[in-house]
């Protein structure tokens, strides 16, 4: 196999069967816009494949422009930009699998596309299109409950997919409008990891959403996973440009992509190559304009940032 630019020397010793015969898992990991990340997910979730789709998609939340139908906090569903969309997809697919991370023994293993790159840092991305609404603290943990009574709904005969109010009584009709009740995303609802011979670890959904608004932390990421697995959103708020672009946009991590064997491992490189450079070349615009760039000199460096991120560029 070649890689351009990279010398493939390495070996794997103490095999138990033939080389050819081995197969490897796939992943991959790279930068992906967020309109681009709620693209897949539409596919996800409409039973349609992609070479980045992985296995497990059963969590997946697809936020549409329907979710926002009541016009929580007066945002209509017009004003909504596919990369917020993307945004609020992600954090709905792990705010709504809270109560399965026990069982799955890790926040990578809840989706099959992990961000390594952390909420805090795709909030900072996204959120000049979402501060007109957000007048004081509590109000995005109030747009996250209020998103949180829609759900998907995929006709698989007519393979179409509906947005349906949610079937348990979280939410409710008010004045012709679905609404929240006390109950939804309860403030002891948390995400809660127990370690061997340790006390558990937990983060209350209002907590890391709060957290977020207030551009302190992601809490999933520093206060959970940290002691887990250093995994999710481990790069902190790095990001990587959009392929011919100095667009920034957060990494990520797809998992569960099937496996290659000695014989398809290059055709498949490939293939999540040119399937990473077709999403770059679809979604190479921001839809929401950014919070301006800042430029300064440091000790005869030039550094450059987003929010809290920098990166260093030669003067």
């Amino acid at each position: 196999m070649t890689v351009e630019g990279i010398a493939c020397d390495w070996e794997v010793k103490s095999i138990t069967s033939k080389a050819s015969i081995m197969a490897w898992g796939k992943q991959a990991t790279g930068p992906m816009p967020l309109e681009a990340i709620h693209y897949l997910i539409n596919l996800a979730v409409t039973k349609q494949k992609n070479i980045l789709i992985g296995a497990k998609t059963s969590n997946f939340v697809y936020v549409t422009k329907e979710f926002f139908q009541a016009n929580p906090l007066g945002i209509k569903e017009a004003d909504v930009k596919d990369d917020v969309l993307g945004f609020f997809s992600l954090i709905l697919t792990y705010a709504k699998s809270a109560p399965k991370l026990e069982q799955a023994g890790a926040l990578k293993a809840l989706s099959s596309i992990m961000p390594r790159t952390n909420f805090l840092m795709m909030y900072k991305l996204v959120q000049s299109g979402l501060k007109p609404y957000l007048k004081k603290q509590g109000d995005l943990y109030t747009l996250v409950k209020y998103l949180a009574c829609w759900e998907n709904d995929y006709d698989h005969d007519e393979k179409k997919l509906h947005t349906v109010a949610v079937s348990h009584g979280f939410c409710k009709l008010q004045n012709g409008k679905m609404v929240p009740t006390e109950e939804i995303f309860r403030d002891e609802m948390k995400f809660t990891y127990k370690f061997k011979g340790a006390k558990s670890e937990n983060v209350s959904i209002k907590d890391w959403i709060d957290n977020l608004q207030a551009l302190e932390k992601d809490s999933l990421e520093e206060d959970l996973d940290t002691w887990m697995w250093a995994q999710f959103g481990g790069l902190e708020q790095k990001t990587e440009y959009v392929v011919g672009t100095q667009r920034p946009v957060p990494i990520f991590e797809f998992r569960d992509l099937g496996s290659s064997t000695a014989a398809t491992m290059e055709k498949d490189v490939k293939e999540i190559e040119n399937a990473f450079l077709e999403l770059h070349k679809k979604f190479k615009t921001a839809p929401t304009a950014f919070t301006k760039w800042w430029k300064r000199a440091v000790g005869g460096e030039v550094f450059t940032g987003i929010g809290g991120h920098m990166e260093r560029r030669e003067a």
